[in-house]
């Protein structure tokens, strides 16, 4: 159980109402039960224990690929597929981060424990602790070399919420500012909360087209259709 998790029922209201969407259950023993689509329609739960960082895996073989030509390390923060994809669309129905490998039960409930674990942070500490959370696995994922990173922002799902783009962001500021080397990109769907928060400064994004709200796509800035 992450240090110094507190009981679900002393959070505050406004918290709770923050973030109950009905995806997730945050349960008496320091645990969280996710309810996440699996792939072919379906829809699973899986019962994690929020951490006090973010594991962030290698990534795929052309992201691996791509980080050795720049010679940097390859890193990918990856949380549930559709469950945090509120404005997918056409790529709803041909997901491949709903399929083969990404469905088997291990790489599910990593993401979904990453997911707990933002989403907790979030509820007990608000920005704030969401940033230290991500700069942390940042740090980890570089080494004591600090490593120069080559960082794809969800390999598998999106920017759910404003405070969780702020917090990203936020988060590779701070570790820039220490030092660390962090290239990062992110496909994104989430268009209304570039409108409604502002283009990220640390991070290159790509708008990708086949969303809910292509029309408020900016065709001045990169944008790619992936479906």
């Amino acid at each position: 159980m992450a240090r110094g998790m507190k009981s679900y029922e002393k959070l505050t209201e406004k918290a709770i109402s923050d973030l109950d969407r009905g995806d997730i259950t945050w349960n008496n023993d320091g645990t969280a039960t996710v309810r996440a689509p699996s792939g072919k329609g379906g829809v699973k739960e899986y019962t994690v224990t929020p951490q006090d960082t973010v594991n962030l895996k290698t990534g795929n073989e052309k992201l691996v690929k791509t980080a050795k030509k720049y010679k940097r390390k390859a890193c990918a923060l990856n949380i549930p597929a559709l469950l945090t994809c509120p404005w997918a669309m056409a790529c709803a129905v041909l997901c491949y981060a709903l399929a083969g490998r990404f469905v088997f039960p291990t790489a599910m409930k990593a993401r979904c424990r990453t997911y707990a674990s933002i989403c907790w942070a979030y509820m007990t500490g608000g920005e704030a602790k969401v940033v230290e959370l991500i700069a942390q696995g940042l740090r980890t994922v570089s080494g004591k070399r600090r490593a120069a990173l080559l960082w794809r922002i969800h390999d598998s799902g999106d920017f759910f919420a404003g405070w969780y783009l702020r917090a990203v962001n936020e988060a590779i500021r701070v570790v820039r500012s220490e030092g660390y080397d962090v290239l990062a990109y992110a496909y994104t769907k989430a268009i209304p909360l570039l409108i409604k928060h502002g283009w990220p400064t640390e991070i290159n994004i790509v708008q990708s087209v086949g969303g809910t709200h292509d029309h408020l796509i900016d065709r001045t800035r990169p944008h790619s259709r992936i479906f």
